[in-house]
């Protein structure tokens, strides 16, 4: 199945936008500077991020910006106007992880209807983590976004350490890691992060997990598409080390590893739960590998 295709399988990025309510502040970010005409306005992401407090809106205009977001604690909502299609935070040139919720940020913190692209991953523990979105200790709701052409060594797309996210309708497409997790590499998460109606297309990781590794991980996944991803160790599409994740209506074609498991490896006593998932058209470099 090529890329295009799997692309076309994509949920559509609509955003809806809730009524204001009392003691909101909707803030408006827009790389010109105008923002239509509505205030209060700002240039950055990161501007109106630093000026909100808990459950403010923070509507994007159509743009790319050149920036790093750090949420910094704070339970608001981050959305583009326009869907991902439109506007990008880029973080070409700033060798960081483009995202980070790092101060213990929940559910109530949500990014929603990007294309984040251009990470290289946090560095403050060692090697590099999460390219596109850098997570430790939280639980952030991802919604509606485009992880593309980030790297690092682990989890390209996104890192999470130790929190619950939630990450709904997203592409996941060509990231990188150097590791493990081309396209998420969930780590030690003691509750039950979910990811719904996701795609993994084309992602690739040198040791594990092309698409995915899960260490200590047991997420919940429900309708998620892995084609086309690699790795160069095991578990083209998916490696699971001491994780149990539950995948419900998903499907795993045409991944490859170049040592174990084409589709999915779990070790270290793994044992995922599968309901009604198709695998086919996956291969290890024996050619025989369906798993």
């Amino acid at each position: 199945m090529k890329l295009t295709s799997i692309l076309r399988m994509a949920p559509l990025l609509t955003v809806v936008f809730p009524l204001a309510v009392q003691g909101q502040t909707t803030r408006y970010v827009d790389c010109n500077g105008t923002c239509g005409g509505e205030s209060p306005c700002y240039s950055t992401i990161q501007a109106a991020i630093d000026a909100s407090t808990g459950g403010d809106d923070l509507l994007v205009l159509p743009c790319t910006y050149n920036e790093l977001v750090n949420f910094s604690g704070k339970a608001v909502t981050l959305r583009s106007t326009d869907g991902a299609d439109a506007t990008t935070i880029d973080g070409t040139g700033l060798s960081d992880a483009v995202v980070k919720c790092i101060s213990g940020e929940g559910a109530d913190t949500v990014l929603e209807a990007f294309t984040i692209t251009g990470g290289t991953g946090d560095t403050s523990t060692g090697s590099p983590r999460g390219g596109g979105m850098y997570n430790v200790g939280t639980s952030p709701t991802v919604a509606n976004c485009i992880f593309t052409d980030n790297s690092a060594d682990f989890g390209g797309g996104i890192y999470s350490d130790g929190g619950t996210p939630s990450i709904s309708d997203c592409v996941f497409l060509e990231n990188v890691a150097a590791n493990c997790g081309g396209g998420i590499c969930m780590y030690s998460s003691l509750g039950s992060p979910t990811v719904t109606n996701c795609i993994f297309a084309g992602n690739s990781a040198v040791v594990s997990g092309g698409g995915m590794h899960n260490a200590a991980a047991s997420p919940g996944m429900v309708n998620c598409v892995f084609s086309g991803n690699h790795t160069d160790g095991a578990g083209g599409g998916m490696y699971n080390e001491v994780s149990f994740p539950t995948l419900t209506n998903c499907t795993f074609s045409e991944n490859e590893a170049s040592q174990e498991g084409g589709g999915m490896h779990n070790a270290s006593s793994s044992n995922p739960t599968l309901a009604n998932c198709i695998l086919w058209g996956n291969h290890d470099i024996g050619g025989t590998d369906e798993s």
